[in-house]
Parts: C-alpha cells; structure tokens; sequence
C-alpha cells in the first residue's frame, strides 16, 4: 500500500511539472503575440506619420504589415491550441492529485486498523493471563 501511494505521489509531481511547463509555453506564445501587435502598431503609427521620406517605404512597410498579420495569426492559432494542451493536462494533474489523495487516505486508514488490531490483541492477551 505504501508504494502505491508513493507511485501516486511521483505521478502528481510529473503532472504538475507537465502542466508548468504547458503553461510557460502559453505564456511565450502570448508573449509572442503581444509583441507582433505593437509591432504592427508602430508601423501603422509609422505610416501615419508626417515623415519626408515615408512615401518612399509605403509597399515595404505594407508588405510587412501583412507578413505580421500572417504571423500573428499563425502565433494566434499556436496560442488556441496551447491553451487547450494547458486545460487537458489541469485536467490530468487534478485527476492525480484527487489520486494521491485516495490513496494517501486508503494507507492512512490501513495503518490506523493495523493498530487497532494491535491494540485488541494486545487487549485480549493480557485478559488471557491467570492472576496468582
């Protein structure tokens, strides 16, 4: 029973340590994302601008813009699918922790009848003896 729960115990903390990491790695794809929109951001705010020489990078500047758009979409996709990723291994980490805890319990309560019986052996034999 104690190396079940013991097994329980290891099974928890990957799963905690496997939803850390698949929330890390929504936290960089929503970094990523922040990023590509300022990005754009300043390039619109670039566009609009009053410079001399803004009239000359128009099409580089919009060709870029769109590239932006396709990568923030893609980073936006990316991004969906991670938090789904993030939710399915909650989900597994919640399954193990109400595990470990079942089990935690299940030892607990073999211990706690493994005394008991102790005690009523103990009990019974000494109301065996014979008084002199």
């Amino acid at each position: 029973m104690q190396t079940r729960a013991a097994k329980a115990k290891r099974i928890l903390a990957a799963q905690q340590k496997l939803h850390r990491m698949e929330q890390w790695k929504l936290a960089e794809l929503q970094q990523q994302l922040a990023a590509l929109k300022a990005a754009q951001v300043d390039l619109i705010g670039a566009l609009n601008g009053e410079n001399a020489l803004h009239g000359l990078f128009i099409d580089t500047t919009a060709r870029r813009l769109g590239l932006l758009a396709e990568e923030e979409q893609h980073v936006a996709r990316a991004s969906h699918e991670q938090a789904m990723r993030t939710k399915e291994h909650a989900v597994r980490e919640r399954v193990s922790e109400r595990f470990a805890h079942a089990t935690a319990q299940d030892l607990e309560r073999e211990l706690e009848r493994k005394e008991l019986l102790e005690i009523i052996d103990q009990l019974l034999a000494t109301g065996r003896t014979s008084l002199p």
